[in-house]
């Protein structure tokens, strides 16, 4: 029952990852679509799983591993600096949000008590 359960989950994690992957290059062709049109979603999954077949035929497990690792590579520097941008961004909002407050609370001052 487990062998079932295991092989399931594994199945519909690859293919949520293969429809995922193929969305997003559908979406990135079609100048941003939200909804591409379904013939460039399916030229794109035959084009991914096609590369994908060349290299296991080429050759096997191996070979679809290295390519998938040196795919990924330039990931290990963008991801990085992807962060430290998201943290400079949030650093900023919050610098303007204090200052805003600390606006609002010298108004708050000057105005007359009752």
């Amino acid at each position: 029952m487990s062998l079932i359960l295991t092989t399931g989950f594994i199945v519909a994690i690859v293919l949520w990852g293969i429809l995922s992957a193929t969305l997003v290059l559908a979406m990135m062709s079609s100048g941003g679509k939200q909804n591409p049109p379904t013939r460039v979603k399916l030229l794109w999954g035959i084009l991914v799983a096609g590369i994908a077949i060349s290299l296991l035929l080429a050759g096997g497990i191996k070979a679809l591993q290295t390519a998938t690792i040196v795919f990924a590579l330039p990931l290990a520097f963008v991801i990085p600096l992807m962060a430290w941008c998201l943290w400079r961004a949030v650093r900023e909002d919050w610098q303007i949000v204090v200052a805003w407050e600390k606006t609002l609370r010298r108004r708050m001052e000057k105005l007359p008590v009752q």
